[in-house]
């Protein structure tokens, strides 16, 4: 988190002195507060030594739950204009911090007859992600602008997982990255509010399981995996 927050810093430097050198100032900052709702999925795997099976998601009507919904917050920072394309399109770069409530899934474990006998319960808490956006603006009307862009970055979550008989949990950090596009609309000069549709890769996890006694009894994979919505404010300095 912290080499990818002073690599952000240092790239929002870079814009500045670009923009600075081009003749922008500080009017083309800005900061910005969302909420929004993610569903996030979950895609299991990895080997239970103790059952001698593969770890997988399940179907089982009304105990699987492979997704969930949550809601999100953000906090961004950026630069609207650090290059411009033509008249109505423009370059802008942001800093985004996001925090996520936590996700329960139920995913399949010992697989018995046609379904699974046993469940993994597999928790995700505390998620916070950080990303470098980058965003092409197309100024639709004066009063309404449409985007679209990425970003990388990280996330750090803490994933446990239990299905009665083995359990394991573990810190992870990951690489992370989205893509997606969205609408804003300019209250005036200083105010806009916007909305934006994305997805997101959180990417794999791997985890230890063990018995009862403590003993190695495989591990436990899963990729997450979601899409985002969210409306926010963006104040222009």
């Amino acid at each position: 988190m912290k080499s990818v927050l002073g690599i952000s810093v240092a790239a929002l430097i870079a814009g500045s002195t670009a923009a600075f050198a081009e003749g922008l100032n500080f009017s083309n900052m800005y900061a910005g507060l969302a909420l929004g709702s993610a569903t996030s999925s979950v895609e299991s795997g990895g080997f239970n030594i103790e059952g001698g099976f593969k770890n997988e998601n399940c179907e089982t009507a009304g105990i699987c739950s492979n997704k969930d919904s949550r809601t999100t917050g953000s906090l961004t920072f950026g630069l609207s204009e650090v290059a411009r394309l033509s008249e109505r399109n423009t370059v802008r770069v942001e800093f985004e911090l996001t925090k996520y409530n936590d996700a329960d899934f139920v995913t399949g474990s010992f697989p018995g007859g046609p379904n699974p006998e046993f469940f993994y319960d597999l928790a995700i808490e505390n998620q916070k992600a950080a990303f470098l956006n980058a965003y092409v603006d197309f100024q639709a009307t004066d009063q309404i602008t449409l985007f679209g862009g990425l970003g990388f970055g990280t996330t750090q979550y803490e994933v446990s997982v239990d299905d009665g008989v083995v359990n394991g949990s573990k810190d992870v950090r990951n690489s992370a990255y989205n893509v997606g596009v969205g609408v804003s609309y300019a209250v005036n000069q200083r105010f806009e509010l916007y909305s934006q549709a994305r997805y997101v890769d959180f990417g794999k996890a791997d985890v230890d399981i063990e018995n009862f006694f403590g003993g190695d009894a495989g591990n436990y994979t899963l990729i997450l995996k979601g899409t985002e919505f969210r409306t926010g404010l963006r104040i222009n300095f």
